[in-house]
């Protein structure tokens, strides 16, 4: 008689990993516990009964039935061996007349009704009805129909609607609370029958509100007399296994996948185990890795000093420590460490966690970096809280308002902007904060009371919970005066006579300016419109009858980007040709880039028309002086003979001789007459002779050798009026002239001064140089 039932899982180490059920006292010593070794048991002869009986134990067979009795109290045990590693042990408290039978060991149930029948006389039906796992035995017909031969009491309890009196009955109906992801392969579990290998499906069962694992432990059978076959099988609840089992899964994914580097180290310093976040941020394989030590990584870790920490670690248990590691392509990192030591299967490891630094470096240089330039941008910046004081300034805000640091932490904004309205303070408040961004033009006040514009900014932002609003501004008062000008320049542009071209360029191979604006001028003018000419290269204007150097002059100005002055004959576009003076002038940006032409062009037809026809007269009058010039040679010549006869009577008459005196009077006034024609046509011959000259010849001139010279050839005039001539070339007597020219200027001067002299005075003649 079945007084006790207790089970056991047992590993194939030895190692008791489960129990369930409970006995009394008086046998609660007598069997081991989770943690016990049955091959290390206190009680030697029972550990060396389950090392004799190892080999049954873990068998793969039907399950094994054995008596032994332990601490003087007798058990009826049944092994049974789900897989390869783990085994079941039914501990069955024997009376001591059952125990005087030996129970022999049954290696392989026979394969029929009548000896599974046995099976059952064998193990008791209350040995198997008080056991508190539910155990069955299911009959699978050749038609894939079931029936339950038996279920014990946890089994009917777990199961209400299984009847083992039906002959046939519907593993779904029978498991109506099985989960659907499991029921198809829990269904397949019973259709795919072999028997060499145990069954052990694992399924889940809805069970109240609770959702339970469990999994099944059995094995096929054929029965000889048709194709049925047998499943003798119990359920286990794994539930709790299945959760330990799915943690382990997640800590073990949680840490392989972890962004953290995770480091598990040996005593000896050598890397037991480490996550992919390890490997990764070293640049190492895990080969690699694995065959290193911590002193192979860590700059400040030495063998010495590890055999230190570790001894340390051990009395402490953790550790945060901040160090240098070295990457494989030798890049150094700054990293925090927190450490701690766990023992794991006997074995001591450091557990470290390892944090690279360098975005918190880096993220602590920025606030650095950010405060930094927030003290030193030229730009003023004010931070405005939502009632309006000033938050914070930056020294820039501080130099252009003229307030202290210590004021400006007192300031309103009501002091700086003068048109502060503290009734639409509140809705410009929220205006910005649904905008969030807004930049305008307003006034701002100086310390000193000086208004002055300023182009604001403003950035809405929460800050630790509090609304500030980030104002950067600057001061456009030149940038205004600047826009004035420019609008004083537009209104010129847009008001003066002159037609105003302004082209932008490309610079490549050739620089090609195209038109972008036009004033009303240039509509007048030409008759084109702003619309008709934008994108147009401006040499669409020209006619082709300009002048080709004026044409160059211009062309040679753009690709070398200089200013220049041409004059153009352009058509209109109605045909009509015009003649216009440009300005062409190249426009460079701030940084002396030139980006643009400016050509002012100004209509000068009617002045080009009167031009060519004064160039016309000239031409004319030119060619009437050509006539003269020539009448003034021909006659030249022509006086030529008659004076020379004049002048050789002249010289042959003697007035000596005339006693006459009115024909003496009449020969005298003859002479001087021829003579001073003879003068007259040398000087004149002189004259047209240096006008036709076209190569003047320079050379180094006396003054003093021209007066001879001169005076020698005028001897007979100044013979005649007993002449004084006297001279003074100290200061200079020679200079680089022509020497027909200054021959002529000394023969002018004599000449005339003889000329027009008083006829009643002695003439006197005074040369000086200077």
């Amino acid at each position: 008689m079945v007084q006790e039932i207790y089970v056991t899982e047992i590993q194939k180490s030895g190692i008791v990993t489960a129990v369930q059920g409970d006995l009394n006292g008086n046998y609660s010593t007598s069997l081991p516990r989770i943690g016990d070794n049955l091959f290390e048991l206190n009680d030697r002869d029972t550990s060396d009964f389950f090392i004799q009986n190892k080999d049954s134990l873990f068998s793969k067979k039907i399950p094994s039935v054995l008596v032994q009795r332990i601490n003087q109290v007798p058990f009826q045990l049944t092994f049974h061996c789900y897989k390869k590693e783990s085994a079941f042990i039914y501990w069955q408290v024997l009376s001591h007349q059952e125990s005087k039978h030996s129970v022999e060991e049954i290696g392989n149930i026979p394969q029929s009704n009548a000896k599974r029948n046995e099976l059952h006389t064998s193990l008791s039906l209350d040995f198997i009805d008080g056991i508190s796992l539910p155990i069955f035995e299911l009959l699978i017909l050749p038609n894939g129909m079931f029936h339950f031969d038996y279920a014990n009491n946890e089994m009917l309890s777990l199961f209400p609607k299984l009847n083992t009196s039906d002959d046939i009955q519907d593993i779904s109906f029978v498991f109506p609370n099985l989960n659907s992801y499991d029921k198809e392969q829990f269904i397949d579990s019973l259709k795919n029958i072999d028997p060499s290998k145990p069954w052990t499906p694992e399924f889940r069962l809805q069970i109240g509100n609770e959702v339970k694992w469990k999994k099944g432990f059995g094995h096929f059978s054929k029965l000889p007399e048709d194709d049925s076959y047998i499943l003798r099988a119990y359920l286990k609840d794994i539930t709790d296994k299945k959760r330990v089992s799915n943690h382990s899964t997640l800590l073990e994914f949680a840490f392989r996948h972890a962004v953290t580097p995770i480091y598990y180290v040996n005593k000896d310093a050598s890397f037991y185990d480490f996550n992919d976040a390890a490997n990764i941020s070293l640049g190492y394989s895990r080969e690699e890795l694995l065959n290193m030590k911590i002193h192979d990584v860590d700059v400040n870790s030495q063998p010495e000093k590890w055999k230190n920490f570790w001894s340390w670690i051990k009395i402490n248990r953790t550790s945060t420590l901040q160090t240098i590691h070295r990457k494989k392509d030798g890049t150094l990192m700054n990293v925090q460490i927190v450490s701690n030591l766990i023992k794991y299967e006997e074995k001591e490891l450091l557990c470290a966690y390892i944090f690279d630094l360098t975005e918190k470096q880096k993220l602590e240089n920025e606030v650095l970096l950010a405060d930094f330039s927030f003290k030193h941008l030229y730009t003023p910046i004010h931070i405005i809280a939502k009632d309006g004081s000033v938050f914070k300034s930056n020294p820039a805000a501080q130099n252009l308002m003229g307030y202290s640091e210590e004021t400006y932490q007192t300031l309103h904004i009501s002091a700086i902007d003068p048109l502060y309205d503290e009734a639409l303070w509140p809705s410009h408040w929220e205006e910005l904060k649904k905008a969030g961004k807004m930049t305008f033009n307003k006034l701002n006040k100086k310390s000193d009371g000086t208004i002055i514009p300023v182009e604001i900014t403003t950035n809405f932002l929460n800050f630790e919970g509090q609304e500030l609003t980030f104002v950067f501004f600057s001061d456009i008062t030149q940038k205004v005066a600047e826009e004035e000008r420019l609008r004083l320049l537009e209104s010129v542009v847009l008001s003066t006579n002159d037609s105003v071209i302004i082209t932008n360029f490309d610079i490549g191979e050739v620089v090609n300016p195209t038109i972008i604006y036009v004033n009303d001028a240039f509509t007048q003018l030409t008759g084109y419109s702003c619309d008709e000419v934008l994108g147009m290269n401006p040499k669409f204007l020209q006619s082709g009858k300009s002048n080709q150097d004026e044409l160059e002059k211009m062309r040679e100005a753009i690709r070398s980007l200089t200013a220049c002055e041409a004059t153009l004959l352009n058509v209109k576009k109605n045909g009509e040709e015009y003649w216009v003076n440009t300005h062409i002038n190249p426009v460079a940006d701030k940084k002396g880039k030139f980006t643009h032409f400016i050509a002012v062009q100004r209509d000068i037809t009617l002045q080009k028309m009167a031009e060519l026809e004064r160039e016309k007269v000239l031409q004319e009058i030119v060619a009437k002086n050509q006539k003269l010039r020539e009448f003034s040679f021909i006659t030249t010549h022509n006086l030529r003979a008659p004076l020379t006869n004049l002048l050789s009577a002249s010289r042959m008459l003697k007035p000596e001789t005339v006693t006459n005196p009115l024909t003496r009077s009449l020969i005298d006034v003859f002479k001087k007459s021829t003579l001073d024609l003879n003068d007259t046509l040398n000087t004149l011959i002189n004259a047209l002779l240096i006008q036709e000259s076209e190569n003047v010849k320079i050379e180094r001139v006396k003054f003093s050798k021209m007066l001879e010279i001169v005076c020698s050839k005028n001897s007979h005039s100044i013979a005649n009026t007993c002449c004084l001539i006297t001279s003074d070339f100290t200061s200079i007597d020679e200079v680089e002239f022509n020497v027909e020219y200054l021959e002529s200027i000394f023969h002018n001067l004599i000449t005339n001064s003889i000329k027009y002299s008083s006829p009643f005075r002695q003439p006197e003649i005074f040369i000086k140089s200077k």
